[in-house]
C-alpha cells in the first residue's frame, strides 16, 4: 500500500442499494496511527466482504482525499490555535463545518465515530444528526471519558469510571505531577474563580492547573452530550460497558462487541502450536507495543534488574513513544544482555515473531480495552503473562490460558517469572487450553447487524435483544408542583403523546389549593408540608428516600428535576442505570442562602448541571449566568421561555375579521 502522489478527485460512488458507512477515527494512515486506526482499516475491509461500503473520514492538516488499502479516505482540517475550552468542551467549530461538507459530498447512510476529540467531537456528531443520519460511537480507549487517560484512580487502582468533576480534577492534576493532597484541595475550590485567575496569568503550567477544574467540567459535559447524541455506543469489553452504565448511558444503547484479529492471523493458530518447542532455559519473553509509561514494559525491565541471574530473555519490539523511557531501557540493555531492543514488527509478521518465544508479556499500567496483542498471542498459540487489569483480565484466564500479575509491582513480576521457570510444565498446560481467537470478520458481522438495526429504526439492548423504550417520566420538586404552569403544560404534552407521568412533590404551605387539571396519564403524589428548622432537614431526608423508592417501582426513562432543592435527589437518581436527567431551573438560588445545607445543595446543582442530558432555563440572561456559575458550555442549555398554552392565550377562536389582528 502506498499513498498516491495526487491526493485529489477521490470519489465514493453509490453502488446500487449498498449500505454506505462513514468511519471517523482520530487519525489514519499514512499519518501516525495506532490500534484504533488498524481496527478501522480491518473493519472496513471485512465489511466490504459482507457487501457494505465504507469511507474513512479523519482529521488532518488540510482538506485532501486519497485511496489507502483500496479504501477511500477523506481528511478535514480544523482551527489553528484552538482555545482550551473548545479543546476540552464542545469541540472545534471549523472542523465540524469541514466535516459537514464531506457529509454532503459523500452522503453516507450512517456515521460511525471511533474517537471523541476536539475534531471528532459532539459538534461533528451534531452535523450528522442535522442530516438525519444515525450516529454510533465505539469506545476504544479510556480517554473517551477519563480525563487522566488511564482509568486508574490516582494512577494505582482501577476506577469505576463515573465522571465526578471534583475527584476527576484532583486525579488529573495528580497525574500531571501535583501532590495528591494539593490536587484534592485545589479541586474543592470554586472552578469559576480558579478559571478566572488562570486566564489572567501567562500561559503555562500554573495557569493550566488553575483552569483545569473548569476544563474538566466542560469535558464531562461534552462527553455526556456525545453519549446523548449517539444512537448506539459500542463497548469493546465488559469494563467499558460498566463505565457507560455508571454514567447513565441507557443500556438499550450499548452493544458489547469485542475486538478481533485479522482473519489471516487467526488461521495461523494450528500451525503455531506445532511449532512450539519444549521450554529450554532461558525463558524467552517478548513485548510488542509502544514504549510508554502506560504500557508498562519498564516495570518488567525493573523486575529483571532485581535478579541479575534470572535465566530469562526479554525481546522488546517497540514503537518509540516516550523517548526518555526508550533511552532508559537502552541504558539498561547495555549493561544487561538479557534485554534486547528491536524495531517494531510489521502487522503481518507479528504472529511469526511471537512463535519464537515462550510468553508474550503485556504489563499494561492502565485499563486496556483489548488489547489486540493478546488476541494475536492467542492466534500464535503463545500464552500471555499480563497485568491483572481491564481487558487483559477479561481475555486471559489466570493459570489456565496464561498468568496474571499485579500490574505496578516489579517484585510480583519477578515472583511470577521464578514460578514459571521452576514449573515449565505450566507453559505446556496453558498452550493446550488456548482456543482460536475472535476475528475482525466476527466484529464486522456484529457491526453489520447493528447498522441494519439502526437504519431500520429498531431499538436493541446490548445489540442482541429487543427492548421497548420506556415512556415514563418522573417530575421531582421539593414544593407543590401545581404552582408552576410550565410543569403542567409540559406534562400534559407528554401525557397526550402517550407518556406515563408521575409527579413527586410537597403540599407546600399556601399552595395546597392548587391542583393539576386531571389527566388519565398523570399521577400526582405529595408529602405533607413541614415548617423550617431541624425537623425540615429530616423531612427532606425522608423526601429523598421516598423519591428513590418511587423511582425503583415506577422505573422511568427520565427524571425531570424542576427546582434547586430537587438537585440532590436528581443527582442520586441519575446514578441509576437506564435513567436520563432533565434539569429545569425556574428560580435561581439567592446569595442570601447560606449555611452547610445550602452549600451542599449548590454543589449538587453544579453537579446536576454537568450530568444532565438536558438543561432548561427560562431566559437568555439567566442561561448565561447559570452556565458561568456551574462551569458548563452555554451551548448545552436550552432557553425555553415561559408562556401560556394556546387555549389560555386564545380562549375563543377569532372571527374571520379578526384573523389578521395581532394578539398581545
Amino acid at each position: 500500500m502506498s499513498l498516491p502522489s495526487t491526493c485529489s478527485n477521490v470519489s465514493w460512488e453509490r453502488q446500487g442499494d449498498t449500505m454506505r458507512i462513514m468511519h471517523v477515527p482520530f487519525s489514519f494512515f499514512p499519518s501516525v496511527a495506532g490500534g484504533t486506526e488498524v481496527y478501522v482499516q480491518t473493519l472496513a475491509r471485512e465489511l466490504k466482504s459482507l457487501g457494505i461500503d465504507s469511507v474513512v473520514v479523519a482529521p488532518g492538516a488540510s482538506r485532501e482525499s486519497y485511496q489507502w488499502d483500496n479504501q477511500p479516505v477523506f481528511r478535514f482540517p480544523g482551527s489553528s490555535g484552538l482555545s482550551l475550552p473548545a479543546q476540552h468542551g464542545a469541540g472545534d467549530p471549523v472542523a465540524a463545518q469541514e466535516f459537514g461538507k464531506i457529509l454532503d459530498e459523500t452522503k453516507p447512510d450512517l456515521v460511525h465515530f471511533h474517537a471523541l476529540t476536539a475534531s471528532a467531537s459532539g459538534l461533528a456528531m451534531t452535523e450528522a444528526r442535522r442530516r438525519n443520519l444515525p450516529v454510533l460511537l465505539t469506545y476504544h480507549t479510556p480517554t473517551v471519558s477519563c480525563v487522566r487517560g488511564s482509568m486508574m484512580k490516582w494512577g494505582s487502582e482501577p476506577c469505576d469510571g463515573r465522571m465526578r468533576s471534583q475527584l476527576c480534577t484532583a486525579c488529573c492534576l495528580h497525574g500531571k505531577g501535583m501532590a495528591r493532597t494539593t490536587a484534592t484541595a485545589l479541586s474543592w475550590l470554586p472552578a469559576g474563580m480558579l478559571d478566572w485567575i488562570g486566564r489572567q496569568l501567562q500561559p503555562g503550567r500554573l495557569a493550566t492547573a488553575l483552569r483545569l477544574p473548569a476544563l474538566v467540567r466542560l469535558r464531562h459535559s461534552a462527553t455526556r452530550q456525545a453519549f446523548a447524541l449517539c444512537d448506539a455506543v459500542v463497548a469493546v469489553c465488559e469494563w467499558v460497558s460498566a463505565v457507560l452504565r455508571v454514567n447513565a448511558v441507557p443500556m438499550g444503547k450499548v452493544c458489547v462487541s469485542r475486538q478481533g484479529v485479522a482473519l489471516g492471523t487467526a488461521l495461523q493458530t494450528s500451525i503455531s502450536r506445532e511449532s512450539q518447542q519444549v521450554l529450554a532455559r532461558p525463558l524467552r519473553l517478548a513485548y510488542f507495543g509502544r514504549i510508554e509509561q502506560v504500557k508498562g514494559v519498564h516495570v518488567l525491565a525493573a523486575a529483571l534488574a532485581l535478579d541479575k541471574g534470572l535465566p530469562v530473555t526479554l525481546d522488546v519490539f517497540g514503537i518509540r513513544g516516550d523517548e526518555s523511557l526508550w533511552q532508559q531501557l537502552a541504558a539498561q540493555a547495555l549493561e544487561d544482555s538479557r534485554l534486547g531492543l528491536h524495531d517494531a514488527v510489521a502487522a503481518d509478521t507479528v504472529v511469526t515473531a511471537m512463535q519464537k518465544h515462550d510468553l508474550v508479556v503485556v504489563p499494561s499500567q492502565w485499563l486496556e480495552t483489548g488489547p489486540l496483542v493478546v488476541y494475536e498471542a492467542m492466534a500464535a498459540g503463545v500464552p500471555v503473562l499480563g497485568s491483572d487489569l481491564g481487558g487483559i483480565a477479561e481475555i486471559v484466564t489466570h493459570d489456565v490460558t496464561g498468568f496474571l500479575v499485579e500490574a505496578n509491582d516489579p517484585g510480583a513480576w519477578l515472583v511470577a517469572l521464578r514460578s514459571i521457570i521452576d514449573h515449565p510444565e505450566m507453559l505446556a498446560r496453558w498452550r493446550q487450553q488456548l482456543t482460536p481467537p475472535r476475528t475482525m470478520h466476527d466484529v464486522a458481522i456484529d457491526m453489520a447487524q447493528l447498522y441494519t438495526r439502526q437504519l431500520s429504526g429498531q431499538s436493541q439492548r446490548g445489540g442482541m435483544k429487543n427492548e421497548p423504550v420506556s415512556r415514563r417520566i418522573i417530575y421531582v420538586q421539593y414544593t407543590n408542583p401545581a404552582g408552576y404552569p410550565p410543569l403542567e403544560h409540559s406534562s400534559h404534552l407528554l401525557a397526550e403523546a402517550g407518556w406515563e407521568v408521575l409527579f413527586l412533590g410537597i403540599a407546600a404551605a399556601g399552595g395546597t389549593v392548587l391542583e393539576f387539571a386531571p389527566h388519565r396519564n398523570i399521577t400526582v403524589r405529595r408529602l405533607e408540608a413541614c415548617a423550617p428548622g431541624l425537623k425540615q432537614k429530616l423531612h427532606y431526608l425522608r423526601f429523598l428516600l421516598w423519591c428513590w423508592w418511587q423511582v425503583m417501582h415506577f422505573r422511568p426513562a427520565w427524571v425531570y428535576a424542576s427546582d434547586v432543592l430537587s438537585t440532590p435527589v436528581a443527582l442520586l437518581l441519575s446514578m441509576l442505570p437506564n435513567i436520563r436527567l432533565l434539569y429545569h431551573e425556574h428560580d435561581a438560588p439567592g446569595d442570601e442562602q447560606r449555611g452547610w445545607f445550602a452549600s451542599q445543595v449548590k454543589r449538587c446543582r453544579r453537579a446536576v448541571a454537568g450530568r444532565a442530558d438536558i438543561v432548561v432555563i427560562p431566559n437568555e440572561g439567566r442561561a448565561a449566568h447559570f452556565a458561568a456559575q456551574c462551569g458548563i458550555d452555554p451551548a448545552r442549555i436550552l432557553c425555553v421561555w415561559n408562556c401560556p398554552q394556546r387555549s389560555e392565550a386564545l380562549p375563543t377562536r377569532p372571527s374571520p375579521a379578526d384573523a389578521e389582528d395581532f394578539w398581545l
